[in-house]
């Protein structure tokens, strides 16, 4: 989550939390800053470059996207990266996560690629095995290491069941927040 506001934008966000955007679900912002979400001044964007352009020319007092497109910012001084909500800190990265900081939220940028339910098992096979091997490359690794990624691979079975647990816990945190039913 970054701001032009330092480590003081943590007590900030408690008191005032101001304009908030991003392309990531708005829960850790609620969370991180003791204010349900739905009372949240959240402004959904698209992607993360509108979130840095707010912030940087300060009609955002924060945002919440994936790390790619904040980084370089927070390198160059121009915005402050006050937590991160994966697990554990990112190598290279001067931020805590969102539970060192004190608050209960954990949530990762992950994508998914997804076939079809009616998709032929061989065909299903194909595609597992093609990406495995894609996972296992040094291109792949190097890319991961450029765009600052954890490695958080799963396949088959283990995705789908992945995929249903996180579905599952994200939409509690949003009916507990009053934004589905």
């Amino acid at each position: 989550m970054p701001s032009t506001q330092g480590k003081s934008g943590w007590h900030t966000g408690r008191r005032r939390l101001g304009r908030w955007s991003g392309s990531y679900c708005p829960g850790p912002a609620g969370q991180a800053s003791g204010t349900a979400v739905n009372k949240l001044n959240y402004i959904p964007q698209a992607g993360g470059a509108d979130t840095v352009t707010g912030i940087v020319n300060g009609t955002l007092k924060a945002g919440i996207s994936g790390i790619s497109e904040f980084q370089q910012f927070a390198k160059s001084g121009r915005v402050k990266i006050l937590g991160i909500t994966s697990a554990e800190r990112m190598k290279g990265l001067d931020a805590p996560t969102f539970k060192e900081a004190g608050y209960d939220v954990e949530l990762a940028n992950w994508r998914g690629v997804l076939g079809s339910v009616d998709m032929p098992e061989d065909n299903y096979k194909v595609w597992v095995d093609r990406f495995t091997k894609l996972n296992e490359s040094d291109a792949w690794k190097q890319t991961m290491a450029t765009q600052g990624w954890d490695q958080f691979f799963l396949a088959g079975p283990e995705f789908g069941s992945f995929i249903k647990d996180e579905s599952d816990r994200i939409n509690k945190i949003l009916k507990d927040a009053g934004l589905a039913k």
